[in-house]
């Protein structure tokens, strides 16, 4: 056993190596533990807000309207143009 956690002489290596991918996991459980608790306290505060009668914007208003500037037709045009 002792011979399996020295890794032929290579345990700094190895167990580093484990010890920073088992922190990066952790990391990023914990981030996308808070942006699922970011989103559904957002999502929370739009059904709220509806439920009120307050007016909340919608992505697709503007472009009912004619007055979008930022469409995906006017987003790839612009891409276009900076190749």
């Amino acid at each position: 056993m002792t011979e399996f956690l020295h890794m032929g002489g290579y345990a700094a290596f190895v167990w580093g190596a484990y010890g920073v991918a088992a922190l990066a996991l952790i990391w990023l459980a914990l981030a996308s533990l808070g942006g699922q608790r970011r989103a559904r306290r957002q999502v929370d505060r739009q059904r709220a807000a509806r439920r009120q009668g307050a007016p909340t914007a919608r992505p697709d208003a503007a472009a009912e309207t004619g007055t979008a500037t930022n469409t995906p037709a006017t987003d790839l045009s612009r891409a276009e143009g900076a190749l």
